[in-house]
């Protein structure tokens, strides 16, 4: 079994979440995409889980974080 930090857990950001917490708060993909500048198929694919091989850049966790704040969810 691979050994992880429980700071990695908890610092990592679950992006599939944040966009299914804003989506169920009524925002479409297009709208919450012009936000954190990027493409609506983008937050289609984060809404899948679909999130890369990449970390999510700054921008993006960043973004659905002021969403998340400003939606109150």
């Amino acid at each position: 079994m691979e050994w992880t930090s429980p700071t990695d857990a908890y610092m990592k950001p679950d992006i599939q979440d944040m966009v299914t917490r804003l989506l169920e708060a009524g925002m479409t993909q297009k709208e919450i995409a012009d936000y954190i500048g990027c493409s609506q198929p983008n937050v289609s694919d984060m809404a899948a889980g679909k999130v890369g091989k990449h970390r999510p850049t700054y921008q993006i966790v960043r973004g659905l974080e002021e969403l998340l704040l400003e939606k109150a969810v």
